[in-house]
């Protein structure tokens, strides 16, 4: 298998740093950082958000780098009796105010009581929301246990839903909380709500997407009860599985045999991830292992895609489809091949087929996407090009990453035809986008988005935002480090 095979588009989707030192500790300033931009800005607007974090280790560096900027960070304990503590309500700040207060409490009511007395908790403080949202006011939810995060979003929906930001503050030393794995929905933080929920669970099977967004949050390092499968991609980031002799033959030693625990589902989150940390050996045992898996077609052009569960009109169309996506393949490869690219006429019968494509291949959708692109740009159809990524780009109901990549194109096009105010409209869309999926890493892809529309206005501009995107990419690994 050569690095080929693993696709950009599938790069940008799941996208994993390099290791670097002090990962985890960089990441914790980058996230408090953020939160911290974010308070200084309120003026004398009300700041309401959540801190999760992983105890008191990760709530004492959170503090501490708040302090740092000059915000009084005070400490109020909800009880059951009192949700609301009387000197929160009693705060009067003005255009100036830099006094933060840190509801804690919440693990505690969550952990201790009947759910009688937790829906009464959160039911009262749902219903005094306006005193929390009140003018120059901070409130801040400290919350450690994914059981409190649930128990909230269930029993005060409105209170939650009126959350502006959320701050993930992890550390590696301190242990896994829960025995429950949450599956949780939001309208806005559901992202970052399920990678908390995720770390904070101690289960036989972790969700193979959600771990590489914990990763992409700058959290690799597992807690000492955390599952198998994240101390195997822990290795995996780390570079931890080569076979020990390999480098007395040159990387291309005799590799021991694949553990049976390790599924289909596993090789092939191997190979997408950190494949070139491993030796050819073992990278063909896990692409013998990923055949099994539904989801191989993305590593093997020879696999036929995943339809037999969409519509009829999707299956009609099926081998102009197989064909779009051996002609991308080749012509990535820069092979010579006999296949030839689809007529315009075929490709938009093709585009209108894509938002028929299933919520669950959600991947498959984005790839068709980007087939697509590349046979509108090969016909010289730029309006087929804008078409497509301007449809996957609104569709709220893909993952974030692939949402990230149409606007990405959708700059790259505005640029093409120096239309800049679309570019910026773009570009505030990748922002928007960014703050949702809380990852340095795509924090750097947007900063290289806003660098190309700025340096085509000022150059001066755009090169000083590229080299914050650098710096950022250094620090979170997102270049291969220089060896």
């Amino acid at each position: 298998m050569n690095e080929q095979m693993i696709n950009d588009y599938l790069k940008k989707v799941d996208l994993w740093p390099y290791p670097v030192p002090h990962f985890a500790e960089h990441a914790q300033v980058w996230h408090t950082r953020r939160f911290i931009a974010w308070l200084l800005r309120a003026g004398a607007e009300a700041r309401f958000g959540a801190l999760l974090n992983s105890g008191t280790q990760a709530q004492a560096r959170w503090t501490l780098l708040l302090e740092e900027q000059g915000i009084e960070v005070l400490k109020v304990v909800s009880r059951l009796e009192r949700p609301l503590p009387k000197i929160l309500t009693e705060h009067r700040g003005d255009h100036f105010n830099r006094r933060l207060f840190l509801l804690d409490g919440l693990d505690e009511i969550s952990a201790s009581h009947s759910e009688s007395e937790r829906i009464s908790f959160w039911a009262t403080l749902d219903g005094q929301r306006s005193q929390i949202k009140q003018m120059a006011t901070w409130v801040i939810l400290n919350i450690t246990q994914a059981q409190t995060l649930h128990d909230a979003l269930q029993y005060a929906p409105r209170l939650m839903n009126s959350l502006d930001r959320v701050c993930w503050v992890w550390s590696s030393s301190e242990r896994s909380k829960s025995e429950q794995l949450f599956d949780i929905e939001h309208q806005k933080h559901s992202l970052i709500f399920n990678c908390f929920a995720q770390a904070s669970a101690f289960q036989e099977k972790s969700n193979h997407l959600f771990l590489s967004r914990i990763f992409r949050c700058g959290y690799m390092k597992p807690s000492p009860k955390v599952n198998k499968l994240w101390r195997w991609g822990y290795q995996l980031w780390r570079g931890e599985v080569r076979d020990p002799t390999a480098a007395r033959f040159g990387q291309h030693g005799v590799t021991e045999p694949l553990a049976d625990t390790i599924s289909p589902s596993d090789a092939l989150w191997a190979l997408k991830s950190r494949y070139e940390a491993a030796t050819p050996a073992r990278i063909e045992q896990w692409r013998k292992r990923a055949i099994g898996s539904h989801e191989a077609w993305q590593i093997d052009p020879q696999i036929s895609l995943p339809l037999e569960q969409e519509s009829n009109q999707i299956q009609t169309l099926k081998t102009e489809l197989e064909t779009l996506r051996a002609w991308t393949h080749c012509s990535e490869l820069d092979h010579h091949s006999d296949t030839i690219c689809p007529t315009l006429n075929v490709l938009q019968q093709l585009e209108a087929l894509v938002p028929l494509i299933s919520p669950q291949n959600h991947l498959l959708k984005g790839h068709v996407t980007d087939w697509l692109t590349k046979a509108f740009a090969h016909h010289e159809s730029l309006e087929g090009c804008v078409r497509v990524n301007q449809s996957l780009s609104q569709d709220n109901n893909l993952w974030p990453e692939l949402r990230f990549i149409a606007h990405e194109r959708l700059v790259e096009l505005a640029l093409f035809t120096q239309d800049y105010h679309e570019a910026r409209l773009q570009v505030e869309a990748l922002e928007t986008l960014e703050l949702n999926l809380h990852s340095p890493l795509f924090e750097a892809r947007y900063l290289m988005a806003k660098s190309k529309v700025l340096g085509a206005l000022d150059q001066s501009k755009g090169q000083s935002i590229l080299e914050q995107a650098q710096a950022l990419s250094e620090r979170f690994g997102i270049t291969k480090p220089k060896s």
